[in-house]
């Protein structure tokens, strides 16, 4: 019996991440886009400020998926980037797990509305199938 109630809940878990992986990848694919443009624009707006750092536009992609370490943005623009994208990164996150808790709200609604199929809506006794 114990075995059959955590297979419920996999199955249940299961459903969850087979709604949301769709809009998960929507949103990581657009994640990635922008950071792809915004890597772009860093290295032309540090670029000529500091060329041994911003080499190259990847070194600008290379700066915003795998932490800051020894770079970090000198002009005005680029600290502008660079708090747009973390504003980015933030609503990101939030917006993933948005979605997440909206597959398991959408599940638990489900599991209620089968369990109230099984009782009369008018005096609540229990409906045999």
């Amino acid at each position: 019996m114990e075995i059959k109630h955590y297979m419920l809940n996999f199955k249940k878990i299961y459903n969850v991440f087979k709604y949301t992986i769709p809009k998960l990848l929507i949103t990581t694919f657009g994640f990635i886009s922008l950071a792809v443009v915004i890597s772009g624009l860093m290295y032309i707006a540090e670029n000529g400020v500091q060329p041994e750092i911003y080499d190259n536009a990847v070194s600008g992609l290379r700066w915003m998926f795998f932490g800051h370490g020894g770079m970090y943005p000198l002009t005005i623009i680029g600290k502008l980037l660079l708090f747009c994208y973390a504003i980015l990164r933030i609503g990101i996150v939030s917006m993933s797990i948005g979605i997440v808790i909206a597959g398991v709200v959408t599940e638990s609604r489900k599991d209620i509305t089968a369990m109230n199929k099984s009782f009369c809506p008018y005096c609540g006794e229990k409906i045999d199938n």
